[in-house]
C-alpha cells in the first residue's frame, strides 16, 4: 500500500493485473494524469498539494472489480485496473463516474 495515498502500489497493480491476464480475465486500464498536482505543489507548495492529493486518492479507493494505484514518477497518474469491463460503452460509464468524483471541488 503507498504510504501517501492508501492506494495500491505499482508492483500491486501489476501482480493483480497478471493475475487476471493469466486467469483469462478480462480487465481494462484507465490512467488519470495527475500533472495538476506540479501546478498545485508549485502554487500552494508541498503541503497543500499532498492534501489535495490525499483527497482525490480517498475518492478513488477501491470498489468491488477495481484496483486504483497511484503512480509517482515522471509522469505522475493514478491507474485504476477493471475487472470484466464489459462492452465500451460499460467501460465508458466507468470513467465517466471517475472523473465526476475526481472533478468534485475539495
Amino acid at each position: 500500500m503507498d504510504v501517501l495515498t492508501g492506494l495500491a502500489t505499482q508492483r500491486r497493480l501489476e501482480a493483480v493485473t497478471a493475475d487476471r491476464l493469466r486467469a483469462g480475465d478480462p480487465c481494462a486500464l484507465l490512467l488519470l494524469d495527475w500533472t495538476a498536482s506540479r501546478w498545485s505543489t508549485i502554487r500552494s507548495g508541498a503541503r497543500p498539494a499532498m492534501q489535495l492529493l490525499r483527497r482525490v486518492a480517498q475518492r478513488l479507493l477501491p470498489r468491488r472489480g477495481r484496483t486504483t494505484s497511484w503512480h509517482a514518477s515522471e509522469e505522475d497518474a493514478f491507474a485504476v485496473v477493471v475487472a470484466r469491463p464489459g462492452a465500451p460503452d460499460a467501460l465508458a460509464e466507468v470513467a465517466r463516474r471517475i472523473l465526476d468524483v475526481v472533478q468534485r471541488p475539495c
